[in-house]
């Protein structure tokens, strides 16, 4: 699934999937998609309204990819 079709299903007001927000968030962190293709997506998500699921599993799924900093 691409990012315009995750926001088409965004706009049409259905929730996301743990699976499609992976695949958002993989999408999202890939620096060769344009990024009006990027914010389009995340435009939509917003205009419909971040649903509190949504925002967990965009967290765990973002956590996964964060760097761990070595500090003492």
């Amino acid at each position: 699934m691409k990012l315009p079709e995750l926001a088409s299903k965004a706009q049409s007001g259905a929730e996301l999937s743990r699976g499609e927000i992976q695949t958002a968030c993989d999408l999202l962190l890939d620096e060769t998609l344009p990024v009006e293709e990027r914010a389009d997506f995340l435009s939509a998500l917003h205009r419909r309204g971040e649903t509190p699921a949504e925002v967990a599993a965009f967290v765990e799924v973002l956590l996964e990819h964060a760097v761990r900093l070595p500090v003492s």
